[in-house]
């Protein structure tokens, strides 16, 4: 086998680049994906500057004419404006498709053998085996998307930390700003992206699984105003933002790239700079024949986005927290601007702008002395990159800043209380009767959060199930259930979406209470009442629900054979154990161990389907 085959699973965008990195190594790469391009998937569709400047470096060449530079970010809530602008090299907004074409046409140029509709079905130590037989390789390169499949294979796979529901728009209107605009509401943002000089982008972030796109944008009219008379152009696509951080992205001489190795939630406008970035530092990595450098530097290039992540969704979760920073970051001059640039990494060229001679402009404002440090003799290293201490000396300044215009914020409500779930003490089990004999069995819970107030009602969060996990003691019994029942390979997840709550919770003791909500289930979304009986020890919480399933009526296959027949309903108890505690905001570990482009869409017709994606 060749030393210099490289294997590229995923052709989305983080695969591509990956590729194309690959193959400026002078490698002899092979990509693989199921699907045909153009491919499309539902986001924001702006680069980030780091991102726009690697894609330069991969020959990656984008006309003019199907691209629109942004120069800033800014968040609008009521009648807060809060802008940002970028320095230096712009951030570049384009369709999916465009940006796919550019890479599927740059890999085309490089000789990347590309094997479009052939899928992966096998990994192994030397080849990947497609539909057609297996085709050596002496490195593997996954980058199959945030459900990804070799990265299960493995043994690498990680429960999401969020997830919440996308959906995009293209409308056929002239740009009506240089930014991207972010448009803020309880429980939903819209954002805003001049893709080309006569079409603009709306996508919208919920974490309301059945929201559909006309009734988000009912929730901000001033943009549904300008959008009125504008004609959609194509379809309304739906997908799922996923945040994600994996304990590994390398396993023997296959690495993650993409959504494959973790995600960062939508709402950092990063994923694909990420990527791109990633490609490069496994390029890299391939050169010195060793993967182990692109998993130290995977974890230094998600370390900030991380970490932003949880910000920013705390601040999606407590509308007045919201506000208030977003007061913050509109009276304080250049603040936000500053917060920019560490998000997109360009705060080392202000530090260069700062040590630069004193004819040259320092940096953009008062507030980066904060930031400030001696310069001092330092290793050289790839552009863009910071070393680890750089990297802290940053974050921590961006946290003090935001503490700072923190101070004094409005605590979250006394009355709101979360349950975070100990997936381990959590289950599902269910009991199908069935002639002659009884089938028991049991799911396991990959993740769950309910964040709830007793006394308005209001309830929200997901309990998600780990479909795979289903076990009825039984190999044929199991494999017949994921094959012909559960789909589980292409519905991995079965998620509960609470919306009220009613009764009440007695501390030390005993009581009931009853959650509604939405169960998505093979992709389809069932109302669902379940009464659940409490216990409470300190703030240790346990409840039991039993709730009866019509999973035929539904839309699940009957298991029944000729002479075996069984019920048409399952009976079903929830088994949760979890902390009971505030909503507080979000603390980043700490672990060096930690680390956070395939998603298929569905039409907007629909829910969009979490289970699909």
């Amino acid at each position: 086998m060749s030393a210099d085959r490289v294997f590229v699973i995923g052709g989305g965008p983080a695969g591509l680049a990956a590729a194309i990195a690959a193959r400026l190594e002078q490698f002899d790469v092979t990509l693989a994906d199921p699907r045909t391009p153009p491919i499309d998937k539902a986001c924001g569709e702006g680069i980030m500057p780091d991102g726009v400047e690697i894609l330069s470096k991969l020959g990656v060449h984008i006309p003019s004419s199907a691209t629109f530079p942004f120069h800033g970010i800014r968040y609008v809530e009521g009648g807060i404006v809060a802008d940002a602008r970028l320095r230096g090299t712009p951030g570049l907004a384009m369709c999916r498709t465009v940006l796919h074409e550019a890479l599927h046409r740059r890999a085309r140029e490089l000789g990347v053998k590309l094997l479009w509709g052939q899928k992966v079905r096998h990994v192994s130590k030397h080849s990947v085996v497609l539909d057609s037989g297996p085709v050596p390789a002496r490195w593997i390169i996954a980058a199959d998307g945030a459900n990804s499949r070799v990265r299960r294979e493995l043994g690498l796979d990680a429960p999401p930390m969020h997830a919440r529901h996308g959906l995009r728009r293209h409308y056929q209107i002239t740009p009506w700003f240089d930014q991207v605009e972010v448009h803020w509401s309880n429980g939903c943002e819209m954002y805003v992206t001049g893709v080309s000089d006569h079409q603009v982008c709306i996508a919208a972030l919920t974490g309301e699984p059945d929201l559909k796109f006309d009734a988000a944008l009912e929730r901000f009219p001033d943009l549904a105003r300008r959008l009125e008379n504008a004609p959609v152009v194509g379809d309304t696509l739906g997908g799922v933002s996923i945040y994600r951080r994996l304990p590994a992205v390398v396993r023997d001489n296959v690495a993650l790239i993409g959504d494959a190795s973790g995600s960062v939630d939508a709402i950092t406008g990063d994923g694909v700079a990420l990527a791109l970035q990633q490609s490069m530092a496994l390029a890299r990595a391939l050169r010195a024949g060793d993967l182990s450098p692109y998993a130290r530097e995977h974890r230094s290039v998600m370390r900030l986005p991380n970490h932003m992540t949880g910000m920013m969704l705390a601040i999606h979760h407590r509308p007045r927290l919201r506000r208030w920073v977003m007061h913050a970051l509109s009276t304080i001059p250049g603040l936000f601007t500053l917060l920019l640039a560490i998000h997109t990494r360009a705060y080392s060229k202000w530090r260069a702008q700062d040590a630069a001679p004193a004819n040259r402009p320092r940096g953009p404002v008062a507030t980066s002395n904060i930031l400030r440090r001696e310069p001092t003799a330092a290793p050289v290293r790839p552009p863009g990159r910071a070393t680890s201490a750089q990297g802290r000396s940053i974050f921590g300044g961006a946290v003090l800043l935001l503490t700072l215009c923190l101070a004094g914020a409005p605590p979250a409500r006394a009355a709101e209380q979360v349950l975070r779930l100990d997936p381990k003490e959590s289950r599902i089990e269910f009991l199908l009767d069935a002639m002659l004999h009884k089938v028991k069995g049991i799911v396991r819970l990959s993740h769950g959060e309910i964040i709830f107030d007793l006394e308005t009602g209001a309830a929200s969060g997901e309990i998600v199930a780990d479909a795979p996990s289903a076990d009825t003691d039984n190999r044929k019994r199991n494999e017949k259930m994921h094959d012909k029942v559960l789909l589980s390979e292409t519905h991995p997840e079965i998620a509960f979406y609470p919306k009220s709550i009613t009764g009440s919770l007695e501390p030390g003791g005993e009581s009931e209470i009853s959650l509604t909500g939405s169960l998505v289930l093979l992709g389809e979304k069932h109302e669902l009442l379940l009464p659940t009986h409490v216990k409470m020890d300190g703030d240790r919480l346990t409840g039991t629900a039993s709730f009866v399933v019509p999973y035929v009526s539904w839309g699940l296959k009957d298991p029944s054979v000729f002479l075996l027949r069984v019920r048409k309903t399952v009976d079903v108890t929830l088994i949760l154990s979890g902390t009971l505690g505030t909503p507080d905001l979000p603390t980043a570990k700490q672990d060096s161990t930690d680390l956070p482009d395939t998603a298929t869409t569905a039409r907007s017709s629909a829910t969009p389907p979490r289970n699909n994606l």
